[in-house]
C-alpha cells in the first residue's frame, strides 16, 4: 500500500528536470521530489533509491534488487512499448507503388498510444526509485524512458533522457564512483593513440555473457542519433556518426544499429544512394523476416530511384521471394519485371505477366495483378493487351480502390493519345480524384476534362443527326422495321418484356397479344372487395408495368417532349444515336448507361426522327455549329490539326454556302501549314483571298498582327520615331 500511495506522489513531478541534483556529474543522487515535500503520512519514510550507499551490496541485497527491478518492473515495461511499437506496425499500411517510409511504423500511430507510453515510463520510474541505484537494470530503465519519450514525439525530453545516459551511467572501477571523467578520450589505454572514444568496452567472458546483460549506454547514444535525425538536426547527428564510426570500443553488437541510424540520416536527407549502402549493410537488424523483406522492397526501391537497375532487380526478386505480404509479392514481381526496360527481353516480361496472371485466383488482388500485368503490357508495348487487363481490373475494382482510378487515368491517357476522344471523356469523367492529390497530375486532368467536355457532346450530336437524318431518308416500312427492332433489342437486353404490335401508343407485350387487358380495379373489388389503391400487391404489379411499358417519367404534361428538349440543351440529345452503318439495324451506338433521357418505344423514338422539312433545317443548323465549333476546339486547344482538318473539310463539302466558309478555309490554311504541307495551306489562302478578298479571315491572314490589336508593329514605330 505505502509503495503504491507513494508511487503516484511521486509521479506529480518529473524524474528528468524535478531537480539540479539529477543532471550532476557523475556521483549523482535522486532527489526524487526537489523542492516539493513528500506526503506527511510519508516524511520520515526513505525510498530504497535514497537508502543507495547506506548497506553493502552484498550478493543477497544485489539477487533480490536485480530480480524485483528486471521481473516486477522492466519485464512489464518493456512488452507494453513492444506492444506499441507492435500495433503501430499493424496499423501501417503501406502504399507499395511509393518510396516506402524507413521504418514499418508511423511515429504519429505510436504518438496516438499515448496512455501506454506514460505508462512505461510510470513502470520505469517506479523502477528506479523504489530500487537500489545500484541494480544492473536502472540503466535500463531509462533508456526505456528514452523510447517512450521518443515514440510519443516528445524528441526534446527523448535527448534530454539519452543525454543523461551518456553522461552520467558510463562505467567506474571500483573506489572510482566520485571521479569526474570527461566523456570522450583519446587515451591510449582506452582507444589507442590519437583517437577519440565515447563508447564503453564490453569484454566479458563466458560466464557473463551468459548470466548477465550488457549495459545500455551504447545503446542510448545509437538513439540519441535516432533522435537528432527526427528533429532534423542532422549536424549534431552526423558529429555522433563520425565518432562511432571510428570509435574501436563500440561493440560488434551494435554496428549493424549504427548502420541503420546512418542509412535513415541519409533517408531523411533524399541521399537514396548513400541510404542505399548503409541499409544493405544493416538487413540482419530487422526484427522479423517480414521487416527484413520490406527492407529489402525500400533498398530495390532506393536502388531503382539512383538508377542502379541490377541490384534492384536483385533485391526486388529477394523481397518476393521472403514476404508474406502478397501485395508486396505482387509489386515486387511488377517493379522487378521494369527493370528489364533497358534490356529489351521481352521473354522475361512474358514470363512474369504469366506468373502474375497465375496468382488471378486470389480474388482480394485481382485488382492490382491486372493493373500491374497492364503496366507491363504496355512496356513491350502491346497497348490492346493492356487496355484489356486495365478494364478487368477495374470489374473486379471496389470503389473504394485506388487502382480503379489508376486503370481509368491509364485508359484515359491511352484514349487521349490515340486521339479517340469520347472514350477519353468518358474515362477522365469516371476518375474520383482530389484537386491536391500528388499522385495524379489534377490539374493536366482537369484542364483535359474541361476541353473534351465542350468537345465530346458535339461529336455526338453530330453523330446523332446524321443518324436520324439517315433514317428519316429510309423507305418508311422499312425505317418502321428498323426502329421496332432496336425497341426489341433494348427491351430484351433491359429484362423488360418484348414488344410485338406498335398502334399508336398503345404497347401490347407478346405474353398478353391475345388476352383481354385485365382492369385491375374491378379484379381488386372481385378478389378481396379491397379498394385497389389500398391493396399493396396490386398497387406494385400496376407500378412495375407502368414502369415496364413506359420507363421512368415525370409527372408532368407533354412529358416526351420535354424529356427530348431537356437532353438536346443539357447536352445529351446523343445517346440515342443510332449506327447506319451496324449489320444490325437495332444496335446502338451509344453509351448505353445514358439511355435514361430517352423513351424507348416505338412513338418515343419516331418522335425524333426529322421527317419534315422544318425539322431537317433544324438538324442541319446543329450539324453544321457543331462540326464548326468541334474544329475550332481541335485547332485551337488540342492543336490536333489533321483532326481540325477532317471536319473543316467535312463542313466545306456539307456548307459549302454557309457565311463561315472563310473563316473554316483560314482554319484549313492554318493546319495544313503546321503540318508543313504548303501546297494545301496556299491553296486555301488563295481560295480566301480570291473569293472572300474583304472577309475579316482575310484580312487576318494577309496581317497576322491583326490577331493582337493591342500589340505595336515594329516596322511602324520605327517609321514613326
Amino acid at each position: 500500500m505505502f509503495r503504491s500511495k507513494l508511487i503516484i506522489g511521486l509521479l506529480v513531478t518529473c524524474l528528468l528536470s524535478c531537480s539540479a541534483t539529477l543532471l550532476a556529474q557523475p556521483g549523482w543522487t535522486i532527489d526524487p521530489f526537489g523542492k516539493e515535500k513528500k506526503p506527511e503520512k510519508y516524511e520520515e519514510k526513505k525510498l530504497a533509491s535514497e537508502k543507495t550507499g547506506e548497506k553493502k551490496f552484498g550478493a543477497v541485497r544485489k539477487f533480490i534488487q536485480n530480480n524485483t527491478s528486471h521481473y516486477n518492473f522492466y519485464f512489464n515495461a518493456n512488452n507494453r512499448i513492444n506492444t506499441v511499437i507492435e500495433r503501430a506496425k499493424i496499423s501501417n499500411k503501406d502504399d507499395y507503388a511509393k518510396l516506402l517510409s524507413f521504418y514499418p511504423y508511423s511515429l504519429d500511430n505510436t504518438a496516438s498510444q499515448k496512455s501506454d507510453l506514460d505508462s512505461v515510463i510510470y513502470k520505469a520510474t517506479a523502477g528506479i526509485l523504489l530500487h537500489d541505484l545500484r541494480s544492473e537494470w536502472v540503466d535500463d530503465f531509462y533508456l526505456l524512458i528514452g523510447k517512450s519519450y521518443f515514440l510519443k514525439k516528445d524528441f526534446d525530453s527523448a535527448a534530454l533522457t539519452f543525454q543523461f545516459i551518456n553522461y552520467n551511467l558510463y562505467p567506474r572501477k571500483k573506489g572510482e564512483e566520485d571521479y569526474n571523467k570527461v566523456v570522450g578520450s583519446n587515451e591510449s589505454g582506452v582507444a589507442g593513440a590519437g583517437s577519440v572514444s565515447i563508447a564503453d568496452k564490453e569484454k566479458r567472458n563466458i560466464v557473463q555473457k551468459a548470466f548477465t546483460k550488457p549495459a545500455t549506454r551504447n545503446d542510448a547514444l545509437i538513439w540519441q542519433i535516432r533522435t537528432f535525425t527526427q528533429q532534423n538536426e542532422f549536424g549534431d547527428a552526423a558529429g555522433l556518426i563520425s565518432i562511432l564510426q571510428n570509435d574501436p570500443n563500440l561493440p560488434p553488437r551494435l554496428k549493424n544499429d549504427l548502420e541503420e541510424v546512418m542509412a535513415y540520416w541519409f533517408y531523411a536527407q533524399n541521399n537514396y544512394d548513400s541510404s542505399a549502402f548503409h541499409l544493405a549493410k544493416a538487413l540482419s537488424n530487422a526484427d522479423t523476416k517480414d521487416d527484413k523483406s520490406r527492407w529489402e522492397y525500400l533498398l530495390a526501391q532506393l536502388y531503382e530511384r539512383t538508377g542502379d537497375f541490377d541490384n534492384a532487380s536483385k533485391f526486388y526478386i529477394k523481397a518476393a521471394k521472403q514476404t508474406t505480404n502478397p501485395v508486396m509479392d505482387i509489386y515486387a514481381r511488377l517493379n522487378e519485371a521494369k527493370m528489364l526496360r533497358n534490356t529489351g527481353n521481352f521473354k522475361e516480361l512474358d514470363n512474369t505477366i504469366s506468373n502474375l496472371l497465375s496468382m488471378a485466383k486470389n480474388e482480394s488482388f485481382k485488382d492490382i495483378i491486372y493493373y500491374s500485368t497492364a503496366q507491363l503490357s504496355l512496356q513491350k508495348p502491346d497497348t490492346l493487351n493492356g487496355i484489356n487487363f486495365y478494364n478487368k481490373s477495374i470489374s473486379y475494382n471496389s470503389t473504394s480502390s485506388g487502382y480503379r482510378d489508376k486503370s481509368f487515368l491509364q485508359l484515359a491517357n491511352i484514349a487521349y493519345s490515340q486521339k479517340r476522344y469520347t472514350d477519353a471523356h468518358s474515362f477522365y469523367d469516371s476518375l474520383n480524384i482530389l484537386a491536391n492529390d500528388a499522385e495524379f497530375d489534377s490539374s493536366l486532368i482537369e484542364e483535359r476534362k474541361e476541353v473534351l467536355s465542350r468537345l465530346v457532346p458535339k461529336l455526338n450530336s453530330i453523330e446523332r443527326e446524321d443518324s436520324l437524318q439517315l433514317l428519316a431518308g429510309m423507305p418508311e416500312a422499312e425505317r418502321n422495321a428498323f426502329i421496332k427492332k432496336m425497341v426489341k433489342n433494348y427491351r430484351k437486353n433491359n429484362g423488360l418484356k418484348e414488344e410485338e404490335d406498335f398502334a399508336g401508343t398503345t404497347l401490347i407485350t407478346f405474353a398478353d397479344k391475345n388476352k383481354a387487358p385485365v382492369d385491375l380495379f374491378k379484379a381488386a373489388a372481385a378478389n378481396t372487395g379491397e379498394w385497389y389503391f389500398y391493396n399493396a400487391s396490386l398497387k406494385s404489379k400496376g407500378f412495375n408495368e407502368f414502369k415496364s411499358k413506359w420507363g421512368k417519367r415525370a409527372n408532368i404534361d407533354n412529358w416526351r417532349r420535354k424529356t427530348a428538349a431537356e437532353a438536346v440543351t443539357s447536352g445529351k440529345d446523343m445517346n440515342a444515336s443510332l449506327d447506319p452503318n451496324s449489320k444490325d439495324p437495332g444496335e446502338l451506338k451509344s453509351d448505353p448507361n445514358a439511355l435514361n433521357n430517352v423513351e424507348f418505344s416505338f412513338d418515343g423514338l419516331m418522335a425524333d426522327i426529322p421527317l419534315s422539312k422544318e425539322k431537317i433545317d433544324t438538324s442541319n443548323i446543329s450539324i453544321a455549329n457543331n462540326i464548326f465549333e468541334a474544329a475550332q476546339i481541335f485547332q485551337n486547344e488540342l492543336q490536333d490539326y489533321q483532326q481540325a482538318i477532317v471536319m473543316y473539310e467535312d463542313y466545306v463539302k456539307r456548307f459549302s454556302a454557309d457565311i463561315r466558309i472563310p473563316d473554316v478555309y483560314a482554319g484549313l490554311a492554318f493546319c495544313y501549314g503546321k503540318l508543313g504541307n504548303t501546297a494545301k495551306a496556299a491553296l486555301y489562302t488563295n481560295l480566301l483571298k480570291t473569293n472572300f478578298a474583304g472577309s475579316n479571315a482575310a484580312k487576318i491572314i494577309s496581317n497576322p498582327s491583326l490577331l493582337k490589336p493591342g500589340q505595336k508593329n515594329p516596322e511602324v514605330t520605327a517609321r514613326y520615331e
